[in-house]
């Protein structure tokens, strides 16, 4: 009895084995197809692959025979009874600052002002340190050396110059130029800088500049008070539950992060900072000039030599991220490639370069290799 006893064990502990080798290769055959099954071959696998993501926003893309497609999984409420669909309205957050940084180089190709022209002698009333050292070409690039703004800075409704004068007069963390320090105090300067050069007020600017012409009818800026009803809300995801972000005050950010667009709206916006209906030659050269040094940051974007798809094409890229509100926007400088993520959790993160399991990185550098 003992010998059958063991045998019988013996034989227990080998199916088990079996059963948890077939486990093993079901799972992993399972990964290979998800990885091999081109999420961009049709609307259906590009929404199957975004609900493996746990993906809620919308997306859209665009290769390299300039096929577009557009997607949207997840939902616009807290109950997940409103599904968002592609012309959904989003928080765009700091993609808000490649606007501004459009209309400041279009104010500079007008000759109202230039790179080098120091803030001080705009803004003489109000309290910035350093203002007479920092340029305009510091602020795009965040190389002020002006602190960040505190979180609790949004909690309560500021103006501009409320904001700028309680954190710009602050000590600096190092002198104009000489390193960098991201921060949404730089843009809200740049705001003023475009209301005092036009002698219009910022959302006059946006609008006739870029929304209007470019017939963007599903974005504006978010303002206290008129929040558009149908611009989606956005969520955190705590302990596997979604749950209200917190409740501040978006218009604070203003020409910084207040934006609220479309993923149709902001390829509109892509062609035409490509093309030639924004900006010249010269002042796109401008814009897309990066330093290594600074981590490839350019005016208001990002652009590098992707070192991850075949070619090395030149890319820009510009990230959003404001609690749930998490965007994206990144395109090839050397051809039609975009892909643009707009979302309403923070379930989805703009900010990786290179990880290959992240959804930004898998999807853009399939676009590159979807008709191969």
């Amino acid at each position: 009895m003992l010998y059958d006893n063991g045998t019988r064990v013996e034989t227990m502990v080998f199916m088990r084995k079996i059963a948890l080798t077939l486990t093993i290769l079901t799972l992993a055959l399972a990964v290979l197809r998800s990885q091999t099954t081109n999420p961009l071959s049709s609307k259906a696998a590009l929404e199957a692959y975004l609900e493996t993501q746990q993906f809620s926003g919308a997306i859209l893309t665009v290769d390299s025979e300039s096929n577009q497609m557009i997607a949207a999984t997840g939902f616009g409420d807290l109950d997940n009874t409103k599904s968002l669909d592609p012309d959904s309205r989003f928080k765009i957050a700091s993609i808000t600052k490649l606007f501004t940084a459009v209309i400041i180089m279009q104010l500079i190709a007008e000759e109202k002002i230039a790179l080098n022209t120091k803030v001080g002698s705009l803004l003489p009333n109000l309290e910035i340190t350093n203002a007479h050292q920092i340029t305009i070409k510091h602020l795009l690039q965040h190389t002020t050396g002006l602190k960040k703004e505190s979180h609790i800075s949004y909690l309560s409704a500021n103006s501009p110059e409320e904001n700028i004068s309680k954190f710009a007069s602050k000590k600096a963390k190092f002198a104009p130029g000489a390193d960098i320090n991201y921060n949404n105090v730089d843009y809200l300067i740049l705001g003023k800088v475009i209301e005092q050069v036009a002698g219009r007020s910022y959302l006059t600017e946006l609008n006739e500049r870029i929304i209007t012409p470019l017939e963007m009818s599903n974005t504006g800026l978010l303002v206290e008070k008129e929040l558009p009803a149908d611009v989606i809300p956005s969520f955190e995801i705590k302990r596997g539950s979604k749950k209200p972000e917190l409740n501040i005050h978006i218009q604070n950010f203003w020409a910084a992060g207040s934006m609220f667009s479309t993923v149709s709206d902001l390829l509109k916006f892509t062609k035409a900072l490509k093309g030639d209906s924004l900006l010249g030659k010269e002042a796109k050269k401008s814009l897309f000039e990066s330093k290594p040094s600074l981590g490839y940051a350019a005016l208001g974007c990002w652009t590098f030599n992707s070192p991850f798809i075949t070619g090395k094409p030149r890319v820009m890229e510009r990230r959003g991220g404001i609690m749930g509100s998490n965007s994206v926007l990144i395109t090839s400088l050397d051809g039609p490639e975009t892909l643009i993520v707009l979302s309403n959790t923070d379930q989805f993160d703009p900010n990786t370069f290179g990880q290959s399991d992240n959804m930004k990185e898998y999807l853009f550098k399939t676009l590159f290799t979807v008709n191969d």
